[in-house]
């Protein structure tokens, strides 16, 4: 009996610390036959400019960015949502060109500069009174293992209108979501 409890001790944790992974996709597409596994995104930046603390908090931040690793078929993928709770995004940071870098900087000092997929413009929910940009970015093998194992120090995002520093991201945002594509 205590074999059995003792068993039983040892492989629950280990079956309920593989079960972290929760997904958006993960099947093979019946058109082309790609292997496509996209988990949930993880919270990676909050943000409230000083000028609209007033207007903000951290339970609806001005702006909210996720991430997540996605793997298609062999290629690993960086999608990143930055949901804006204001409609003068536009004005203020215009689109994301293709080609747009997204800088990457961990916290030991390395950084990792990304090229985005495509131009993006946002996307308007306004029943959420929102704003979303939605970049993609494909992943080097070398990219790919620094996003898994390396905590974040700050980000810089280039858009249209200049570029934006970030620096307190959520540190191990990214490494989480990869442990569910590998």
């Amino acid at each position: 009996m205590k074999i059995i409890i003792s068993l039983f001790l040892v492989i629950i944790p280990f079956f309920c610390l593989s079960q972290d992974c929760e997904y958006i996709k993960k099947e093979k597409d019946a058109f082309t036959g790609d292997q496509i596994t996209i988990p949930f995104p993880e919270p990676l930046i909050i943000f409230i400019p000083k000028s609209r603390e007033d207007d903000f908090d951290y339970s609806l931040p001005y702006l909210r960015t996720v991430a997540t690793i996605s793997k298609i078929n062999k290629d690993y993928f960086l999608i990143t949502d930055w949901v804006f709770n204001d409609y003068e995004t536009y004005d203020l940071y215009g689109y994301i060109e293709q080609g747009a870098k997204l800088i990457i900087k961990f916290q030991d000092d390395s950084t990792l500069t990304l090229k985005s997929l495509e131009s993006t413009m946002f996307d308007t929910n306004i029943d959420a009174d929102t704003n979303t940009y939605r970049p993609l970015y494909h992943l080097t093998p070398a990219a790919l293992n620094k996003l898994s194992t390396k905590p974040i120090s700050g980000i810089r995002m280039y858009w249209s209108t200049g570029y934006e520093d970030y620096l307190n991201p959520i540190p191990d945002a990214v490494i989480k979501t990869s442990k569910c594509v590998k």
